[in-house]
């Protein structure tokens, strides 16, 4: 009995981020009431206020969960085959995974990231970025003399231009599949935005880049 009211609360919890949404995507978040919500989830209003507050609530609650299950697919990402230089035609799987999550929960984060959703959220995605970032640094036993650059320079240039790649890939209705993607994403960070974008070869014209496929 216990199960089953256990899979009713996250059944109920789910219809009402999927509403959220919804409106959100629809009237912008300020333009939406609580009845409102729970009219488009099928649910009274009594439901709501047992799990939530308010709206904001569900809205740091819905926020939370979905960061939660971004950093758990991140949590055994190995970052140092990123330079496996056999993914540079072919996927990474690790990192397709990281995408196939956004494509999964993209009802969110496609909203959430847009013109009508939360503006703060991408610094919250961003400082968690950040702290996974440090932690694989400790873990890799990196000390500060041993960057090029200072770390900091570091972890904001990869977290805006993996954010700018998230972002344009919802911006273009995600016309890329995760596999390509995560061969964009993964050229990116190996060969930099001017050997990607074939710039090199011309300085370089005998540069064998006949082996990256299209």
């Amino acid at each position: 009995m216990e199960e089953i009211v256990d899979r009713r609360i996250i059944r109920t919890k789910q219809m009402l981020r999927k509403a959220l949404m919804e409106l959100i995507e629809q009237k912008g978040y300020d333009g939406i009431s609580v009845s409102q919500l729970t009219e488009k989830a099928g649910l009274n209003r009594g439901t709501f206020y047992l799990h939530y507050r308010d709206l904001q609530d569900l809205l740091d609650k819905c926020a939370d969960y979905m960061l939660e299950g971004w950093m758990n697919v991140l949590k055994n990402f190995n970052p140092l085959e990123v330079h496996n230089s056999k993914y540079l035609n072919e996927p990474n799987p690790q990192i397709v995974e990281i995408y196939e999550y956004f494509k999964q929960n993209s009802w969110f984060f496609k909203v959430i990231l847009g013109p009508k959703g939360d503006p703060s959220f991408p610094s919250r995605m961003k400082r968690a970025m950040r702290d996974h970032l440090e932690r694989n640094r400790v873990k890799l036993q990196l000390k500060d003399e041993d960057f090029l650059v200072p770390s900091d320079y570091i972890h904001e240039y990869v977290l805006s231009v993996n954010m700018g790649i998230l972002q344009h890939w919802f911006e273009t209705d995600m016309s890329k599949t995760p596999e390509e993607v995560a061969i964009i994403s993964t050229r990116l960070a190996q060969l930099g935005p001017l050997a990607s974008s074939g710039v090199e070869k011309l300085r370089e014209p005998n540069k064998p880049w006949s082996h990256l496929k299209g």
